[in-house]
């Protein structure tokens, strides 16, 4: 038989419970809304879209971590 968790938040492995984890309604609603300042920099040109989330995620990943 496996142990229950009894506490609601997730596990982290690096302490920071707080912090968004990898995959959460936050990570990408964080996510989503720096790509879209990313290309309102850029003012949304074409083509560049997957650019955009790649380097939010990198920079959201950088910031909180992840959980793998």
């Amino acid at each position: 038989m496996s142990a229950r968790r009894t506490s609601n938040k997730p596990a982290v492995k690096d302490g920071r419970e707080d912090s968004p984890t990898f995959d959460t309604p936050e990570r990408f609603e964080h996510i989503c809304t720096a790509a879209f300042y990313k290309a309102c920099e850029r003012q949304f040109t074409p083509g560049y879209e997957l650019e955009d989330w790649l380097a939010a995620e990198a920079e959201y990943d950088s910031r909180f971590g992840t959980c793998v």
